[in-house]
Formats: structure tokens, sequence, C-alpha cells
């Protein structure tokens, strides 16, 4: 649950892990509650004293609200292919084309080679995956329309879920 006061704190927090994700692929990897802080970072000129500004040209901006990353110890650098992979995946789950999600694990560097080189073994991690799916993703009422969805994940059962197909196929 989040409380009014923090969503906009939320939505920052959810568009910079889709910048780094996504665009620059540098990625902080161990955002949790000790790892952030609810900023301004910087008083104003005026609180400081002196009017010193830490920028030449004009006074710092400080925004309404805003998240202050700490502890860079665990960064990811996240391949160009596999922020592809990601955004082609999203749109497979939401169309539920589960065939497509499962060929894009090579882009996302997840299956060792044998699981995509048999024919079987894949059409039975499709399978698996189709499951997986079903148990960690409520696409809502009305599920079986044509109109595709952006379903709600069960955040516990898709880690369950993860955790029954990782030995299985050898995840990376």
């Amino acid at each position: 649950i989040v409380l009014d006061e923090d969503a906009p704190l939320v939505r920052i927090g959810l568009k910079a892990t889709l910048l780094q994700l996504l665009e620059t692929g540098v990625m902080h990897t161990d955002p949790h509650g000790g790892n952030l802080l609810r900023g301004p970072a910087l008083p104003d000129a005026d609180a400081r004293g002196s009017g010193a500004r830490l920028w030449s040209r004009k006074k710092a901006p400080i925004a309404r609200n805003q998240l202050l990353y700490l502890d860079f110890g665990l960064i990811a650098d996240v391949p160009l292919q596999v922020r592809d992979g990601l955004v082609c995946a999203v749109m497979y789950i939401i169309q539920r084309r589960w065939g497509r999600v499962a060929s894009l694990f090579n882009r996302l560097m997840l299956l060792p080679d044998w699981v995509l080189e048999d024919q079987e073994t894949m059409r039975r991690f499709t399978a698996d995956l189709e499951v997986a799916a079903d148990a960690a993703l409520d696409f809502g009422s009305g599920a079986d329309t044509a109109e595709p969805r952006v379903p709600q994940l069960r955040f516990a059962a898709l880690l369950e879920q993860l955790a029954l197909l990782a030995p299985r196929y050898e995840f990376r």
C-alpha cells in the first residue's frame, strides 16, 4: 500500500528504474528502503547562510519530490540485446504470445543453448511458461477477450514459478 504523500516518489522511482534499465543500461540493482532517501537533497541558498551556489549560473534546482539513490555497490550493466528483449517480452506477455516470450529467453541470455535448440524441450518450456504466467499474472475480468490488457503481477507467485523453472531449464 502506497500512501498518497509517497505516490510521487513511487512514480519517480519507477521512472528512474525504467530509465536506468531501458535507456542507459546501467542500473542500481539494490534499491531498498536503506538505499533510497526522500529529498530535497540541498537546502535553498538562504538556508546555507552565505548565499553561495553550487551551480555558477543560477540557483540550484530543487524539486518538491526528490528520490536519492545511495550505495552504488551493486550495479548492473544491462546489454542492449537484453534491454530490447525485455521490451519485446512485455509486449508479448500483454498479447499472451507465450511461444514468442519463450523464444526471447535467448535474447535475455537466460537459457542455455540446449533448451533453445531442441524443439521438444522448447515446446515443454513454452507450455511451462504459460502455466507460470497463469499463476503469476492476473489479466482481470474479460481476460479472454481479443483486446490486450496489462496484467497485474502476483510477485510471490512469480518467484515461486521461477524457482520451479530455473533448475529444470538451467537458467543462467
